[in-house]
């Protein structure tokens, strides 16, 4: 993956495919990184290599739920690009497959392709993003059940729980730490992108 810095907001794929802009992409230096918290727009470039004579379906996932504005360019036998837009300041429906997490459906022609994306968002900027085959996405999609339901599950009862003992002894401080486990659980069921999904789909 290279990256460019875009301060200003304002480049699009007509600028950034061209001289002399497309000479200012620059490798991060690490498969998974984190840009902190910036105002400045990101575009990244990457080149999938597909070595068979037929094309291949892979999924692209972006791991993080929290990013504003994802905006796809797939490169045309013609040479433009198909836009896909993604992101959380979109309605939940809008997303190609629905899923708490952004994925989009890649058809990889035979040869090299090049495709860009342009990420902003407000909010830490970490960006780990996979290409996977539809077998192994569905594979690694029922290990995450399994982990967000011990997790959440987990939550829920030690809530349930600990209610039962404040409405049997009147206890305040097992009031106080029910509120502190359900807002633990609102927490992390938005950070993950649950919340977005099934609580404020809008």
């Amino acid at each position: 993956i290279e990256l460019l810095e875009d301060p200003t907001g304002l480049l699009q794929i007509a600028d950034v495919t061209k001289q002399p802009v497309i000479e200012k992409f620059k490798k991060p230096g690490s498969d998974y990184f984190s840009l902190g918290f910036t105002e400045s727009a990101y575009w990244y470039r990457f080149t999938v290599k597909n070595p068979y004579a037929e094309n291949q379906k892979r999924l692209l996932l972006l791991r993080t739920p929290w990013i504003d504005q994802v905006d796809l360019y797939i490169p045309l036998a013609d040479g433009s690009y198909q836009h896909r837009r993604m992101g959380d300041s979109l309605p939940f429906k809008q997303r190609e497959i629905e899923h708490h997490q952004f994925i989009s459906t890649l058809v990889v022609p035979p040869g090299t392709s090049t495709y860009l994306m342009r990420i902003y968002t407000p909010k830490p900027f970490m960006t780990p993003l996979f290409l996977m085959e539809p077998v192994t996405f569905i594979q690694t999609e029922w290990m995450q059940a399994a982990y967000y339901g011990v997790i959440f599950g987990s939550l829920f009862i030690m809530l349930l729980y600990n209610g039962i003992i404040y409405f049997s002894i009147r206890d305040r401080r097992y009031l106080f730490y029910c509120l502190y486990l359900a807002s633990f659980f609102i927490m992390n069921f938005s950070y993950n992108g649950f919340s977005y999904q099934y609580l404020w789909p809008d």
